[in-house]
């Protein structure tokens, strides 16, 4: 059953994303970086003038369980690691999101001259400011939760409330992936004609938190992640103990996110 809910919530997302090669679609993105000037071509410039300060200094549950003295069941280790697994790639997609609001929209936005129209911005990036803005709260709840737990109490780290909170504005998936190949198609032409916006991702892929990623291969993020939340609810839940006080949100949260993936495939 697993396997074909995967079959079924994929599909779609990969039908869309056939034209794209994502090659390093699992490179970590963490940085720090303060204000970059990025050429636009033509004798036009853009002023990046948001601090944008990414990963640092980040702790695990894998940290706080390494100090214990009694050691876990294989269950128990095996719903760690998911958590963990859950905590980071959060982190890190939200650093994604980051890097096309930072390093291409912005920059494109302010660009003077101009580079592409507000049209052309539309078309290539939808929502993705609001969905920049939905995972900077699901990371600050997470942390703030990491923060909370004390030596010996990483079972404690509960996310179901979290993503229960969150699922409804995840509904919002659904206007970026409904756009997501006009915006692919969008690039692409942008690409075959207009030398400026060339010359602007040229510079772009020179900076470290865009090494061997393509604009392209940050855009389709969303669409994987958002496949990617059932599955991982699914595990933690067949990890979780029916008695633990998380239990019942998760097995909420797993059933509202499955509901999100299967709304924005049809």
């Amino acid at each position: 059953l697993e396997s074909e809910f995967f079959i079924l919530l994929t599909f779609d997302a990969e039908k869309m994303a056939q034209t794209i090669e994502t090659n390093h679609g699992s490179k970590v993105v963490g940085f720090d970086t303060k204000q970059k000037r990025i050429s636009g071509g033509a004798g036009g410039s853009v002023n990046r003038s948001r601090n944008v300060n990414f990963k640092s200094n980040r702790k695990s549950l894998t940290q706080i369980e390494g100090q214990l003295l009694t050691p876990r069941t294989k269950d128990e280790s095996n719903r760690i690691g998911i958590l963990d697994e859950i905590l980071e790639t959060e982190r890190n997609y939200k650093d994604s999101l980051s890097v096309i609001v930072e390093v291409y929209l912005i920059p494109l936005r302010n660009a003077k001259p101009k580079i592409l129209s507000a049209k052309t911005l539309e078309d290539i990036f939808s929502n993705v400011e609001l969905l920049e803005t939905i995972h900077i709260d699901i990371v600050e709840l997470l942390e703030a939760r990491l923060n909370s737990i004390s030596l010996n109490s990483a079972d404690n780290f509960h996310v179901g409330d979290v993503f229960s909170k969150m699922t409804e504005r995840l509904f919002s998936y659904e206007k970026y992936c409904v756009n997501f190949q006009n915006s692919i198609n969008s690039v692409t032409e942008a690409r075959n004609n207009n030398p400026q916006f060339v010359a602007f991702l040229e510079e772009c892929d020179k900076l470290p938190q865009v090494t061997l990623l393509s604009l392209e291969d940050f855009l389709i993020k969303p669409i994987q992640r958002i496949c990617k939340y059932p599955l991982l609810f699914r595990s933690l839940l067949k990890y979780t103990p029916t008695t633990h006080p998380d239990y019942d949100l998760i097995e909420e949260s797993g059933r509202k996110l499955e509901e999100v993936a299967a709304f924005i495939n049809e």
